[in-house]
């Protein structure tokens, strides 16, 4: 595995090679949002079918003062829908209205209530008219039960709301946040492979991590580059040394030679076979692991290579080392 990619992350570098890749980000949450929402609408208004009507009543319950505590205890939320259910309510509703008692006992339910005297009853059906008949029935049918259960007086209604349809509040704001939330977090992690896998943007660590030795010297698309202490510093590479060959690395550069060949130290020959060899190589278009490979093959010929970038961003090396 490259070394780059098994160390800690370099935040500030990761920042500033991922600026001009960051709408990548955004791109990502745009989609996710836009995919979300889309999912959302698709599920809940158009792969759901028609929505029922839905017929609400909230009956009085009147319990037998004798019994009403043991009656209380008995007659919860869950045993409601139970009794809602059998044959004393769907049961004899159906026969009331014709309705077949599982589709009755399909349609009608209970919520949960803070008041044990209070009984919502919902009728939730396909036709709205149907709802408010089963509805008649059933509230019926509970009168009737009261008459004839133990512990009870009567159940008589006490708020009837009109039917409505039954459509879910429509929620695609939220997912439509989620799904940007999840894309720029998808987005961010994109760009954190791609700068892992990216060993193209070199500095001159990177150069000692691929072949042991930093970059000789830096040269800007802009030639704003300090070339008094190049060519200072190339001096003293070169001292004692009459030959150097210039090379390359991957693509020829007519211009990035012409600038480093003014950058030698006068009575320098450049020779292909001189031992001594100085490699250019541009910024942001060459591949680490190869140049990594290319300075092995150049340490089996005997030959001391020393690594210049060039066209390199002059803002990104200003950002890097003096923000």
């Amino acid at each position: 595995m490259d070394e780059r990619m098994s160390e800690s992350m370099d935040i500030k570098r990761f920042v500033l090679a991922g600026k001009k890749r960051i709408w990548k980000m955004f791109a990502a949450a745009l989609i996710c949002a836009v995919l979300f929402c889309v999912i959302y609408l698709l599920f809940t208004y158009v792969f759901a079918g028609s929505f029922p009507y839905r017929s609400s009543v909230l009956y009085y319950i009147d319990y037998d003062q004798r019994t009403a505590k043991e009656t209380q205890l008995y007659y919860n939320d869950f045993t409601w829908n139970d009794v809602l259910d059998s044959d004393r309510i769907a049961g004899r509703a159906s026969s009331a209205c014709g309705v077949p008692k599982e589709e009755i006992a399909k349609a009608i339910s209970s919520p949960t209530m803070s008041d044990i005297r209070m009984l919502w009853v919902y009728v939730d059906m396909a036709d709205a008219d149907m709802a408010e008949r089963v509805q008649q029935a059933v509230g019926a049918a509970l009168k009737a039960f009261a008459s004839e259960a133990e512990g009870f007086e009567n159940i008589s209604e006490y708020d009837h709301e009109a039917v409505k349809l039954l459509k879910p509040e429509n929620h695609w704001k939220r997912w439509a946040a989620l799904g940007a939330v999840i894309g720029l977090v998808a987005g961010l992690l994109i760009l954190m492979y791609e700068n892992a896998l990216d060993d193209s943007v070199l500095i001159e660590s990177d150069v000692k991590k691929l072949i042991g030795t930093t970059a000789a010297a830096v040269l800007y698309k802009d030639g704003s580059e300090d070339k008094a202490a190049i060519r200072k510093l190339l001096a003293g590479l070169l001292k004692g040394e009459e030959r150097v060959a210039l090379s390359c690395f991957e693509k020829e550069d007519a211009d990035a030679l012409s600038r480093i060949k003014e950058l030698l130290p006068e009575g320098i020959n450049i020779d292909d076979d001189a031992k001594l060899m100085f490699t250019l190589v541009k910024w942001q278009e060459a591949c680490g692991r190869k140049l990594r490979k290319y300075a092995d093959e150049q340490e089996l010929k005997k030959v001391r290579m020393y690594v210049v970038i060039t066209d390199a961003d002059r803002k990104f090396f200003r950002d890097y080392y003096e923000a």
